[in-house]
C-alpha cells in the first residue's frame, strides 16, 4: 500500500515552491541548482515533484522557444499558480498561529514569509 496522497503542500514540495515564488518561473535545472545542497536532490526527483505539484494545481508548465544551444530543443518552465500561492499563504498563516505563544519560541526568529504579497 502506497503513501496517502496529500492535497496540501508537503515538506518535500515546499522548498521547490519557494524557489518558484522567488524566481517567478524556472526550469527543472534552475530549481535543482537553487535548492540547498544538503541533502542534494536529483534532477529526476525535482521533475517528479514538480509534476506532482502540477497535478495538484499548484504549478503550471509551459514550453519555451527551441534554442540552438540545446540542439533545437525547447526548455520546459514551471511557475506557481494562484492556487499554489494561496496554499502557501494558508500554510504560512497556520504555522504562525500554531507557533504563537509557545514559550520555547520566545525570542526566536519568526519564520520567513513566503510568496509575494506576504
Amino acid at each position: 500500500m502506497g503513501r496517502k496522497k496529500s492535497l496540501n503542500l508537503t515538506d518535500g514540495e515546499l522548498p521547490l515552491m519557494q524557489v518558484l515564488w522567488k524566481k517567478g518561473r524556472a526550469t527543472v535545472g534552475d530549481v535543482t541548482a537553487s535548492l540547498p545542497a544538503d541533502p542534494p536532490l536529483a534532477y529526476s526527483t525535482v521533475l517528479t515533484t514538480l509534476r506532482i505539484l502540477e497535478a495538484k494545481g499548484y504549478v503550471s508548465s509551459f514550453t519555451g522557444e527551441p534554442t540552438a544551444e540545446r540542439g533545437g530543443r525547447a526548455r520546459t518552465y514551471f511557475k506557481p499558480t494562484a492556487a499554489g500561492l494561496r496554499e502557501a499563504r494558508d500554510a504560512h498563516d497556520t504555522l504562525l498561529r500554531l507557533s504563537s505563544g509557545l514559550p520555547e519560541l520566545e525570542g526566536a526568529r519568526p519564520p520567513t514569509c513566503i510568496g509575494p504579497g506576504h
